[in-house]
């Protein structure tokens, strides 16, 4: 089989498929991720965020091969990683990380989910028999290799530095989505020199470094990650979409069982014909982009009060769901499945692990390998403090009908924290 081309627009060019990641587009468990949105319901605010999680895990393993190309990596491991990239997001459900905990009440956890899809352990009953397993096992790969790449658990003692190209600090899926997620929706947030990086990548006491040279590339990543967190992930409306139809899934889950099996506008379509009314009513207002308003707000500016961060951590020690019933029962017609408390750094750390994580090894000029942090200790500190306490650290979401009776109870409740 000769290798194809597949264009890569925020990549600037396009790249060549090797017979192996040809095979794997070719399966629909794969095929599937090019109806599955990279950024769920962020079109909303970004009209042209509709790229979809096939792109990425194509860009991904494209990364993951020019990084083993860069090594010197034996064939066996480039196909390796290349494989792992590709199939990274192949247990996603539809809206992507929005419904992570509807997935992971049915399934289980989403990353095991994705390894047992690997494996050949589980199947998806819409898309036919999983020969996944058998195109891995084809070219001479372990399926068991590359679920634990993806799954974090790859504990080969001769290369650990395979895992920290698939999953680390900094990998071939963040920056790919980096550069991915900021092209299609704010480039000028920051820039990803995505040769740089990978043109200065060393093996060293077996770990996976960056030259001394290189070691700018890397904060850049940080700090684009921090911007993309805090202006297009952690967007208010983003936010207040994402729990309406979560909310709204999590409600008639029974009436769709197999909803993870589903990709977006197919779900949406099902969902058109649910009983509940409560969840049929909060996904119509998300498929119209009638979204619930902002009652009451925490910005970032304001927790530098001693008092004020005082009072954020006790209604996050309340929680969401007893702040909401608090809301609806002080107004009379809102119903609880009506009030949305958004904590975003807490929802946000269980989809992205590394989001906190600013670790990476840097070969100086005089042959140490020191890590990043501790070569540039004042960014890292401001890069936690920004990441920390995002613009909108806490949010109270109703109907517009009831901002006004809602600003008040939370305001008084806040009052007496």
């Amino acid at each position: 089989m000769k290798d194809k081309f597949i264009s890569s627009a925020p990549h600037g060019r396009s790249f060549r498929l090797n017979p192996l990641q040809q095979d794997l587009l070719a399966s629909p468990y794969v095929q599937r991720l090019k109806d599955i949105k990279q950024l769920s319901l962020a079109y909303l605010v970004y009209p042209d965020a509709r790229h979809s999680r096939l792109s990425h895990s194509s860009g991904v393993s494209h990364i993951a091969g020019e990084m083993g190309e860069h090594l010197n990596l034996i064939e066996p491991f480039q196909y390796l990683l290349r494989a792992a990239g590709e199939l990274h997001d192949v247990g996603h459900t539809a809206f992507s990380h929005t419904l992570e905990s509807s997935l992971e009440k049915k399934v289980g956890d989403h990353m095991e989910w994705t390894a047992r899809l690997i494996r050949g352990e589980a199947e998806l009953k819409r898309y036919g028999k999983n020969e996944i397993p058998e195109i891995l096992r084809s070219y001479g790969l372990n399926p068991d290799d590359v679920a634990n790449l993806v799954n974090k658990k790859y504990l080969n003692p001769r290369f650990p530095f395979l895992q920290d190209i698939i999953f680390g600090s900094v990998d071939c899926d963040l920056l790919d989505y980096l550069i991915r997620d900021s092209y299609f929706t704010n480039p000028k947030l920051g820039v990803v020199d995505l040769d740089r990086i990978k043109n200065n990548l060393v093996i060293k006491d077996n770990k996976l470094c960056i030259l001394n040279k290189g070691k700018g590339a890397i904060d850049s990543v940080f700090q684009l990650r921090n911007n993309m967190y805090n202006r297009v992930y952690l967007h208010h409306a983003v936010r207040i979409a994402d729990n309406m139809l979560r909310r709204g899934v999590s409600l008639c889950v029974d009436e769709v069982p197999d909803f993870y099996e589903f990709v977006d506008d197919e779900l949406i379509e099902r969902l058109r014909s649910i009983k509940n009314p409560e969840a049929k009513y909060l996904i119509d207002r998300v498929r119209n982009r009638d979204l619930f308003k902002r009652a009451y707000v925490m910005y970032d500016y304001e927790l530098a009060k001693k008092k004020n961060f005082e009072k954020f951590k006790k209604l996050d020690q309340i929680g969401s769901e007893k702040i909401e019933k608090h809301v609806s029962s002080k107004i009379k017609g809102l119903k609880k499945e009506h009030v949305i408390v958004d904590f975003p750094i807490n929802s946000v750390l269980l989809s992205e692990p590394r989001l906190k994580n600013y670790k990476f090894n840097v070969l100086q000029d005089n042959g140490e390998v020191s890590e990043i942090s501790k070569l540039r200790p004042k960014t890292v500190e401001a890069y936690a403090k920004e990441l920390s306490l995002p613009e909108n650290p806490f949010i109270l979401a109703v109907p517009e009908e009831y901002r006004s009776k809602a600003s008040s109870v939370m305001n008084n409740l806040i009052s007496k924290l």
